[in-house]
């Protein structure tokens, strides 16, 4: 069956960063287990796959290794240094952008000694703000933590753009936004690259996967 590939990150020092409609899950007698293998297999990629996409996965690297998260329209952040002698990479929904649990991501490269205005973050294909709706509630909750330039009020409905929202929480802490690197796909809108759980696509995934080159010494 065929799938799409995009995405490619223009750093040099990654060979790519991708995101995949994952295919395979059309298929229902595969264990967890087996999908992931068979995915992968297909891609020809060696990697370890998170399947889990409950919370946040602060996830650190060093060296040469492949890795990838399966999602429906959350949002997938990398954090890197631009020599590649880091990465971490982790998944966010709205609940953990309110919550900035992108700052738990960017400790595992801090931490390490890396200032944050030195690091490079990709966003990778998520669902957009034109597709996310929030009450008035959820609005004054927004405000309230800081988030007001990620609200796009619009007849009488209001967005929320969740990639905006862990920009300004990176900002916060020392980020720098000319460091970032933003994918203008969304999985919902998008529907012949991604599958959307807001589509109803609830059984299908989607693969975003980091191909790492080890650095030559």
């Amino acid at each position: 069956m065929k799938h799409n590939i995009i995405n490619k990150l223009r750093n040099s020092h990654l060979s790519s960063i991708t995101t995949v409609k994952a295919f395979l899950s059309d298929i229902p007698f595969l264990s967890q287990k087996d999908y992931e293998k068979e995915v992968l297999n297909k891609l020809g990629i060696e990697a370890k796959v998170y399947a889990n996409r409950r919370g946040n996965y602060p996830l650190h690297l060093e060296g040469d290794a492949n890795l990838g998260i399966l999602h429906h329209d959350e949002l997938v952040i990398i954090i890197y240094h631009p020599k590649l002698e880091v990465f971490a990479m982790g998944l966010f929904d709205l609940n953990a952008s309110m919550n900035r649990e992108v700052i738990n991501l960017a400790k595992a490269i801090v931490e390490k000694g890396y200032h944050p205005d030195k690091l490079c973050v990709y966003f990778a294909p998520s669902i957009h703000s034109s597709s996310v709706t929030i009450d008035d509630k959820k609005k004054e909750e927004l405000i309230e933590k800081g988030f007001a330039r990620a609200i796009k009020p619009a007849n009488k409905v209001n967005y929320v753009d969740i990639p905006l929202m862990n920009v300004l929480t990176l900002e916060e802490i020392g980020f720098k936004f000319s460091n970032m690197d933003l994918s203008p796909y969304c999985t919902y809108e998008n529907d012949n690259l991604f599958y959307s759980e807001k589509r109803g696509d609830t059984k299908k995934l989607n693969l975003t996967l980091c191909y790492v080159k080890k650095n030559k010494k």
